[in-house]
């Protein structure tokens, strides 16, 4: 017997011996047995039967050794790791595992997607039934699902596989740990299908696929990575959970004691800064993130194929947060450490650097970066830092964070040459709650804006344009033109307040080009032009405008949340057909919290008439004065807290629009 085995073995008798001694705390009953574990939240598991197949006697005993030996496992790899003695939990009772037979409705080879196309989805949606209508078994959010059958050569064309937090596995009569170690058919067999469920169950516990790097692969005490190949090496070879996984799996439902609410309840995080730098064969990748969750473990991949890629070959490495307040890493990357095989520098690729953010609540934020090896050295252009510059914007325009959003937007301007760098932390024009940065002034008919874009993030879905709104509101109606990724001039629109937004398909042009919206009372039209001069039409829209719209420059990642993007744009001008509106007027004080007052630059302009607008396009104040007069005091007891434009008529029929903004 090999020292792997005897070790294999040992771990067995050690965790019987530790379960049957170990305080409980929560119980459950199932068939009249009262299940028990020291954990509130523990592995549901459930033995899926086929309408032809009679129930296998050792279906039970067998998958309970089985599971408490893996528990124990993964405990043994969470202690290598430093995160302590935390495993999963598992509802138990003496030796055996609380285990839920659902008895399918049809025969196994109806289950097969090798003969029957949808077969696979039949069966997970009668298990999905099964919880739904047996809501008690379900008594945490993890979930194993073990398929019989008659056979190790039965299993073909049925469900192994990870969903969310549910695994597929299969089973058949002769998967037994009593063939652990053991030569032979039998033995060998037991390898790979056991290893599979453990691969699988792994799944299950949140973690993605990973592999080793080159020490750990040549190392004793660790070799293969089990999200990695380690279905085919557990219990035969060395086979370990390398830090990333635990990490995850530090943060795990099952693994914790926490009430269930604290888990799984939604994220918004991402990157900020990102730094790249190369130095006597190593790589240090550096970063810091803002997430309104706290992030406990920071894991970096690098994967020799372009995402996404199954991920079996991603190289992982791992590491805890820096800083003063926690929201830095800083990982170093040996290039000989990443290896397709052994001692086999990468090709030049394309490669992909994954770096994934792990929550306290149990989820994960990735996000990845292209890159490329030459002459075995990593080349990556996805350095960037924060901007810290939003005040600093084009003259006339304000910046607001419409909707949700971990982070508010940034913008900088560059008056020298009319440049703007935005950046967005939110996801953009949604169905119908839009979360962006918005850089705008009034609209009213007759105006247009236009600029020149020069770049995009080429990330899919990014984009940058131009928006006209009737409000700040996030349901607002809109019409959208912009660039979006690499692939040309988009539009979309939401055509009233609260419905969903729709889109037409984009148009390619290369960057940089040029983009425009005007205003014609509320018809809103789109044109597109490669030099400025030459405008092609693109799109038009009716929407309900109030007499001052808003428009201006947006930045949104549609549907990839937390990701960042940097926009460069020139050539940013506004036209107008009102030239009363340079007609100046301050607004004192501004912001206000009870009465502000008008004041006009020049003794020889009298205001003549005031109206105080919201953003919605409701006149909510208005004034005659009884005399012409260069000042004028204007309650603002009766307005709401928020946004309001006042525009002021003087006395020779000009006009002028400016902002104000009520604190309290």
């Amino acid at each position: 017997m090999s020292k792997l085995t005897k070790f294999y073995l040992g771990l067995l008798v050690v965790f019987l011996l530790h379960s049957t001694g170990k305080s409980q705390g929560y119980s459950t009953f199932h068939q009249g047995v009262n299940y028990q574990s020291a954990q509130p939240h523990n592995l549901n598991v459930y033995y899926f039967k086929a309408s032809d197949l009679p129930l296998d006697t050792s279906y039970l005993r067998r998958h309970s050794q089985m599971l408490i030996w893996l528990r124990q496992y993964y405990s043994q790899q969470m202690q290598l790791n430093g995160y302590g003695n935390k495993t999963f939990g598992l509802w138990t009772a003496s030796d055996s595992v609380r285990i839920v037979v659902i008895h399918g409705k049809k025969p196994l080879n109806f289950y097969r997607n090798n003969l029957n196309p949808s077969g696979n989805d039949s069966l997970i949606q009668e298990y999905r039934d099964f919880k739904t209508l047996n809501p008690s078994y379900a008594l945490s959010e993890h979930h194993l699902v073990i398929v019989a059958t008659p056979g190790v050569n039965q299993m073909n064309g049925l469900p192994y596989y990870g969903i969310g937090k549910t695994c597929f596995a299969t089973d058949y009569p002769q998967l037994d740990l009593q063939y652990l170690g053991q030569s032979g058919t039998l033995g060998q067999q037991f390898v790979t299908y056991f290893g599979g469920i453990a691969h699988e169950l792994g799944h299950a516990l949140n973690l993605p696929h990973s592999h080793q790097t080159l020490t750990e692969q040549q190392s004793p005490a660790h070799g293969t990575n089990l999200m990695a190949d380690g279905n085919y090496t557990l219990t035969a070879s060395p086979t370990f959970i390398n830090r990333a996984g635990a990490a995850i799996l530090n943060r795990c439902q099952l693994f914790n004691t926490q009430p269930a609410t604290s888990f799984y309840t939604g994220h918004v995080a991402g990157l900020v800064s990102l730094y790249s730098q190369w130095s006597n064969g190593s790589w240090t990748v550096s970063g810091r993130w803002r997430s309104n969750v706290p992030v406990t473990d920071i894991n970096v991949y690098q994967d020799p194929f372009a995402s996404p890629s199954a991920g079996y070959r991603r190289i992982a490495f791992s590491a805890s947060p820096l800083g003063l307040q926690n929201d830095s890493f800083r990982i170093v990357m040996p290039v000989s450490e990443v290896m397709l095989g052994a001692s086999q520098y990468p090709p030049t690729g394309p490669w992909n650097l994954a770096i994934e953010l792990v929550l306290e609540n149990g989820e994960t934020e990735e996000v990845w970066y292209p890159f490329r090896y030459q002459n075995q050295q990593p080349i990556a252009t996805f350095q960037f830092d924060d901007l810290n510059c939003s005040g600093n914007f084009a003259p006339g325009f304000s910046l607001t964070q419409i909707g949700s959003s971990f982070a508010p937007g940034q913008a900088c301007f560059n008056a020298t040459d009319s440049s703007l760098v935005m950046r967005t932390w939110a996801t953009g024009p949604g169905a119908t709650q839009d979360k962006l940065p918005f850089l705008w002034r009034p609209m009213a008919h007759g105006d247009s804006i236009s600029m020149r874009i020069l770049q995009v993030s080429d990330t899919w879905n990014d984009q940058i344009g131009l928006m006209v709104r009737a409000s700040l509101d996030s349901n607002s109606a809109y019409c959208a033109i912009s660039g979006l990724d690499n692939r040309g001039v988009f539009w979309s629109w939401r055509g009233q307040t609260g419905q969903p937004s729709g889109y037409n398909l984009v148009s390619t042009l290369p960057l940089p080009f040029w983009i425009k919206v005007v205003r014609s009372g509320n018809w809103i039209d789109g044109f597109h032009s490669p030099d400025g001069i030459n405008w092609t039409p693109y799109y038009r829209r009716n929407l309900n405008l109030p007499t001052q719209a808003l428009a201006g420059i947006f930045i949104g990642k549609n549907g990839a949340r937390g990701k960042v993007d940097q926009i460069k744009f020139n050539g940013l001008t506004v036209s107008t057909q009102e030239a009363e509106r340079t007609r100046p007027i301050t607004l004192i004080p501004n912001p206000f919290s009870e009465n502000f007052e008008i004041i006009t630059s020049s003794e020889k302009q009298a205001i003549a008439f005031v109206k105080v607008i919201d953003t919605q396009g409701k006149i909510c104040y208005q004034q005659l004065p009884t005399s012409t007069k260069n000042h004028l005091m204007i309650p603002g007891f009766g307005l709401n807290k928020g946004l309001y434009f006042v525009e002021v008529m003087f006395n020779d029929g000009s006009r002028v629009i400016e902002k104000v903004l009520k604190q309290q």
